[in-house]
């Protein structure tokens, strides 16, 4: 009974958690509006007033969409220069997140597709293999919906060190590391 439940799975793995699992060093929370990049549980949420980042130390760096930025509470004189930045990298994780819940939804029903497919194919008698074969294709196929979250995660890295490299009180919230950008899109692209 395994062998014919495998490509369900193997789907639904996919696809469920499309934005956490395609893009990875990436988890996209709805519920909680957390966006977390990178390692040692830093990210960002959205609440009312910005983007917040959250270093593990508990600092925090507050980004609003004007571009203001506040560090632990305490405003950060910045140029105009960086103030578009930062209004930039505001905009960006808000994109990531929209993005991600966008997905998540399409996961859901494209899971319920392909379920649908491959209970009717084991009802006809197709064989495991061309079961395998098309649930794989059709998962290929819907893993490239996610690249564009890749792409901003790459916008986002940019427009991170550009921030690091001119405001030193951002150093710490420097949180999407060049191996969240490159994996996320190497990783859609592979064929595992």
């Amino acid at each position: 009974m395994n062998k014919f439940f495998a490509p369900l799975v193997a789907v639904l793995l996919l696809s469920v958690p499309a934005a956490q699992a395609m893009a990875t060093g990436i988890v996209l929370a709805p519920v909680t509006d957390n966006v977390l990049v990178g390692d040692n549980n830093q990210g960002s949420h959205i609440d009312g007033t910005g983007v917040v980042s959250d270093h593990h130390r508990g600092d925090e760096a507050r980004i609003a969409a004007d571009g203001s930025l506040t560090v632990n509470d305490k405003t950060v004189v910045v140029t105009g220069q960086q103030k578009q930045l930062l209004q930039r990298y505001n905009q960006t994780v808000k994109d990531i997140k929209t993005k991600g819940i966008n997905l998540g939804k399409h996961a859901v029903s494209f899971a319920m597709s392909v379920v649908g497919e491959t209970f009717a194919a084991l009802f006809s008698g197709e064989s495991e293999q061309e079961i395998n074969r098309r649930a794989n294709a059709e998962a290929d196929k819907f893993k490239l919906k996610a690249l564009p979250i890749c792409k901003d995660v790459q916008s986002l890295k940019h427009l991170q060190d550009l921030l690091v490299a001119g405001i030193p009180a951002f150093k710490p919230f420097d949180m999407v590391k060049a191996k969240d950008a490159n994996d996320c899109e190497n990783n859609i692209k592979s064929s595992d």
